[in-house]
């Protein structure tokens, strides 16, 4: 079989990323609400960075490096976002994670700060995690603890001409 041994890709897929980026939205639902209501796909890019860094850095499958350009670099590459985000350069937005490797934990939907009473990684034990987070220069998280209230993201629309498959575009490692 042709997939990769811990994600749901296939091997061949590997120097390219796979799949490179996914959005999901975090808008806020109550119990109340209908089905249509609901958010919708996985919620785990939340643990994302967790998993892939337990699953590639600790178990010697990808690179450090590597992984911050298939998590981070890359997807801004593909939606045309590249420099703005995906890099740390005078001009950039200081999207920035702070990734303490010691740090060992278990993944749970209690620890989650999204809407979701659920986790597809529940019980997971894992080597890694972050603990600062910044959007635009604010600070998110710190020390897993929300420090500012949700709904506060911004639509960016990508530039085609930047976009990592136009022919001026960045190209993805």
């Amino acid at each position: 079989m042709d997939f990769c041994d811990f994600c749901g890709f296939k091997k061949s897929q590997k120097s390219t990323g796979g799949q490179s980026a996914v959005i999901e939205d975090q808008s806020e639902v109550s119990t109340e609400a209908s089905i249509f209501d609901a958010s919708f796909g996985g919620n785990w890019a939340e643990q994302m960075l967790c998993v892939a860094y337990e699953e590639g850095v600790n178990n010697g499958r990808i690179t450090l490096p590597r992984l911050v350009q298939v998590m981070s670099e890359n997807p801004a590459k593909i939606f045309g976002l590249y420099p703005q985000k995906g890099a740390i350069e005078p001009g950039s937005d200081a999207d920035i994670v702070l990734f303490d490797p010691s740090v060992a934990h278990t993944l749970s939907a209690d620890a989650q700060h999204c809407i979701a009473d659920f986790t597809m990684f529940e019980g997971k034990e894992v080597l890694g995690k972050p603990v600062f987070s910044m959007q635009r220069g604010e600070i998110i998280i710190e020390d897993g603890e929300m420090k500012r209230e949700m709904g506060n993201a911004k639509f960016l629309p990508g530039n085609r001409e930047l976009a990592a498959y136009a022919p001026s575009g960045h190209p993805v490692m």
